[in-house]
């Protein structure tokens, strides 16, 4: 597929300017360049860039709604969960443009992968491995932090892959990335 193809193609050389939109081309081998070494991703500007989410603005969010009540070390940790979590729902809806279906967002390791994108799939079992592993140690904290009901809904709404109720708290976050 067209998919497959722009993926591997970019994997093998510099990181192409994105054309006619983020969401149809995606500079792959920079979002995966950006994975730390364990797994997981960092909530930083270039990420929200490749993303198409301003991080300043859900940072800010975070701070007002107790974030930093978890200490340093869970403040960091609970930002690379939700920085990996939002690249695994955008990388899941790429997916699924190409019909390639997941049951949900723990299971991007899936085999599948292997066969459509073999240089990807390291990548994506040790993102799956962090999240089930980093996730358990903070449970229920998306509902906490006012985030949503689950990371599934919450990280679809926040890459505006699902339309978002305006007294969502969510809502200015996204209001105002997008304005």
């Amino acid at each position: 597929s067209d998919f497959t193809s722009s993926f591997q193609a970019q994997n093998n050389e510099d990181d192409k300017v994105c054309r006619k939109s983020w969401r149809n081309f995606v500079p792959w081998t920079k979002l995966f360049s950006l994975q730390t070494e364990d797994g997981f991703w960092k909530l930083t500007p270039e990420l929200g860039f490749i993303l198409n989410l301003n991080t300043n603005f859900l940072n800010s969010f975070l701070e007002q709604k107790g974030i930093r009540s978890l200490g340093i070390k869970g403040q960091e940790c609970l930002l690379d969960l939700i920085a990996t979590f939002l690249v695994l729902q955008f990388l899941r809806a790429k997916f699924k443009e190409e019909g390639i279906v997941f049951k949900s967002l723990m299971k991007l390791d899936d085999i599948s992968i292997s066969r459509n994108i073999p240089w990807a799939i390291e990548g994506l079992k040790k993102a799956s491995e962090w999240v089930r592993r980093t996730e358990g140690q903070y449970p229920s904290i998306c509902q906490r932090l006012e985030l949503g009901k689950d990371w599934d809904s919450t990280t679809k709404q926040l890459l505006g892959f699902q339309p978002i109720d305006t007294t969502s708290p969510l809502h200015r976050v996204l209001s105002y990335s997008q304005g």
